[in-house]
């Protein structure tokens, strides 16, 4: 009886406590950085490293990594307000020596034409260690008619600068 009780005590308390992170802005989409592809460049020059959780430059390497995140089509896009999202380190910060880019990317599914739904770098930002920025955009998806993948460039001059990419995501505006 004392361990029904406890049950129903915890479930009482996980419905209470739901309510505190419904505000919080869901993703619509959202990729780590190790689940992207990189680029043959990247790849044939063994320019990067990763862990679990992010990818960078391997050693002295200061050439630049490509990454390519595609969306797929179960994603759930409703409404036209959106955030691009991107969890980075720039050890440079403004500074234009280093940089991450990401940048949403819609492809017509009948000719093969991109352009640019919307794009961030982190040399907007003074923060040197790891950060997470989002930018707005308004874009109704139409996944019957386009693809849509998000790339995410890694550039440094130097080998002491740090540039890593943790994350990208598309989440909606929140109201």
């Amino acid at each position: 009886m004392r361990f029904t009780r406890s049950i129903y005590a915890l479930g009482a308390m996980a419905l209470i406590a739901a309510p505190a992170h419904a505000d919080l802005p869901q993703p619509a989409w959202s990729a780590n950085a190790t689940s992207c592809t990189p680029d043959a460049d990247s790849v044939l020059g063994q320019r990067y490293t990763t862990t679990g959780q992010k990818v960078a430059h391997r050693g002295s390497n200061v050439d630049q990594i490509q990454l390519v995140c595609p969306i797929n089509v179960g994603a759930t896009f409703s409404g036209g307000d959106w955030q691009l999202v991107t969890t980075y380190r720039d050890s440079t910060a403004a500074g234009t020596t280093a940089f991450v880019s990401a940048r949403l990317v819609r492809v017509s599914r009948v000719n093969g034409n991109a352009a640019t739904v919307a794009t961030f770098n982190s040399n907007v930002s003074d923060v040197t260690g790891v950060n997470k920025v989002t930018v707005g955009f308004s874009h109704t998806f139409n996944f019957d008619a386009t693809y849509y993948y998000v790339q995410i460039v890694l550039d440094r001059t130097l080998a002491s600068e740090v540039v890593q990419a943790y994350g990208v995501a598309i989440e909606a505006v929140p109201p």
